[in-house]
Order: structure tokens, then C-alpha cells, then sequence
């Protein structure tokens, strides 16, 4: 029996109602049609051939035989151009699988899963002006931006009165993160959380090196529209140091430390003018390096990215 699966490299997000992948080797973008959407979804649901025909069958008003063709095509075209990968059922491997405690919140490469009470962590940001997301990245997910990251390369960046830090120039980990951390799904996730309507989020991955000159000084964020921030930890061995503190304006020291929690595992926090937040001096041996930046209330994500794809003419499959 044949099985089909998505390629390891590969993500997908539904962006203003289009699916789009993005292939991270080659920092490719497709746009998937409706009914290769929809066989798209199929596979990562189910991955045998001929459940995959079924569930198709089921959603189309087609012919059988038609149905049959058409996703025996898609999964032809799609395999040549290396997003999916067709195997037997004896090895075939399902990414979506998980072990061990399943996070409260978490992103992979085919969207988001969330498995607790939205409300509870919105009253948890009301009490305190952070909440904690252990396990946020999937681990499959984690291994793709970590070897994206690795094969990209740094540049130190100033922050006029706030510090400095090694930037990653934009490629193939700055696009994925792109995508991932725009999902409409978590965006509305974050809304609830927060209880500011947030449209996209603006990120960039930073490294902050011991005994160099990078450092980071309090400062608020408040601008540009700016009402929570994130911090995804990208460093798979710990660090001394590099602690996120934030504390009231109006507060002569901090008043919360957040240390990070493992590899893949994130920080919300509260933007305002109220609030100040620093990351403390990284010491010993190992960098930090983290994918952070803003959720905002505007612009909307959707439409600027989906006009930005049109313009490039990315590839499309019906």
C-alpha cells in the first residue's frame, strides 16, 4: 500500500484563505488552489493513497475515477518537486506524530495545536505581564529553523539606545519564521490571550555572544503599533545568563526573570508604555540565540504577504 508524506523541509499555513508552503531548502513558495488544498490537507491527515481518494471523493461531487486522477496527479507533481515523499506503509513516517506531555500551546509545520484554556492564560497575562509556553516549536519543526539558522550568517546590528546584537540576515530561517508565526490561527490565539486584536507578528532572529560586545539596556517596545512580544529560544545547549527581565516603568529594578525554558520553548509578554524589559548580560561559553519581535495590531499580514507571493509569481498547484 502506498503512503505519501510531506517532505521534512516543507510548511504550510492557510494565509488569507490560500494555502501556502514553503519549501526551506530552496526558499520556495507554492500556492495551493482549492481542491489541491484540500488534497493537501488529506494527505497530512491520513498519507495512505487510497484514503486520501476516499476523503477526496467524499469532499468533491466528482466521478470516482476522476477523483482518483486528479489526486494521483497532484501527488505526482507535488512529488517531483520534492514536497511530498511517497514510501511504502511498513516505513513510512508520520511527522505529526508526538510523545511524551503534549504542550499547552505549540506551532509545527503543518499549523498550531493548542491543548488547555485560553481563558486561563489570558488571566494569567492579567496578573503578571508574561506567560510561559514550554515545548513551544514542535521538534520537527525546531530541526528545520535550527539548520536554517546554522547556515546563515550574522551581522552585528545597533539599537540606538538599547544595545546591540548579531542579526541574522534574511533567508531561508528568517521566511520560515515568516510564515509560521503569522499563522491566522495563532494570531486569534494571541488576540484572546491579550485582549488586543493583533494582525501580524514582526520578528527577527538575534544572537547575543558572551564576553563581546552585545548587551541589551531596559526599553519598552511601545511603538509601531506594538502590544505583545515573543521569544522563541533557539539555542539548543543553555547559556549563563541572558535572563528576561521586565519590570514597571515606574520601578527602579526588575520585578520578573524569566530564564528560558529548554530548546523550542517561548515567553509572551506584555508590551505598553507602562512596562520596561532588558535581556541580561549572556556569560560563560554559549550564545543565546532567539527568534523575537512583535505581535501587532497593524498591518494586516495577510494581505501584504499574499500581494508580495502574486508579485513574484510563485508557483501554483491546482
Amino acid at each position: 500500500m502506498t503512503i505519501v508524506r510531506v517532505a521534512d523541509s516543507v510548511i504550510s499555513r492557510e494565509i488569507g484563505g490560500m494555502l501556502v508552503l514553503f519549501e526551506v531548502e530552496r526558499q520556495a513558495y507554492f500556492q495551493l488552489g482549492r481542491i489541491a488544498a484540500t488534497i493537501w490537507r488529506a494527505i497530512e491527515a491520513l498519507g495512505r493513497v487510497d484514503l486520501v481518494v476516499e476523503a477526496c471523493g467524499s469532499a468533491f461531487a466528482v466521478e470516482s475515477a476522476i477523483v482518483d486522477r486528479d489526486v494521483r496527479e497532484f501527488i505526482d507533481e507535488a512529488v517531483e518537486r520534492g514536497l511530498l515523499l511517497e514510501s511504502s506503509e511498513e516505513n513510512a513516517a508520520n511527522r505529526s506524530t508526538r510523545s511524551g506531555d503534549t504542550p499547552l500551546l505549540s506551532v509545527d509545520q503543518a499549523g498550531i495545536r493548542f491543548d488547555g484554556d485560553i481563558e486561563e492564560l489570558s488571566r494569567q497575562f492579567v496578573a503578571r505581564p508574561y506567560v510561559e509556553l514550554p515545548a513551544f516549536v514542535a521538534p520537527g519543526l525546531l530541526s528545520i529553523l535550527e539548520m536554517a539558522v546554522e547556515q546563515g550568517s550574522f551581522t552585528d546590528r545597533l539599537h540606538p539606545g538599547i544595545g546591540t546584537e548579531g542579526c541574522l540576515e534574511s533567508g531561508a530561517a528568517t521566511s520560515a519564521c515568516q510564515l509560521v508565526f503569522n499563522d491566522p490561527a495563532l494570531l486569534a490565539i494571541v488576540t484572546r490571550i491579550a485582549g488586543s486584536v493583533v494582525r501580524c507578528f514582526d520578528g527577527r532572529v538575534y544572537r547575543l555572544q558572551p564576553q563581546s560586545a552585545h548587551y541589551d539596556s531596559w526599553h519598552s517596545d511601545a511603538s509601531d503599533d506594538r502590544v505583545v512580544g515573543l521569544s522563541v529560544n533557539l539555542s539548543r545547549e543553555p547559556y549563563d545568563g541572558g535572563l528576561l527581565e521586565i519590570r514597571r516603568a515606574i520601578a527602579p529594578e526588575a520585578e520578573h526573570a524569566v530564564a528560558s525554558a529548554g530548546f523550542g520553548s517561548a515567553v509572551l509578554f506584555r508590551i505598553s508604555p507602562a512596562l520596561r524589559h532588558r535581556v541580561t548580560e549572556v556569560r560563560g561559553g554559549r550564545p543565546r540565540t532567539a527568534y523575537a519581535g512583535w505581535f501587532r495590531t497593524s498591518p494586516d499580514f495577510a494581505d501584504a504577504f499574499l500581494s508580495v507571493l502574486n508579485a513574484r509569481a510563485v508557483a501554483a498547484l491546482q
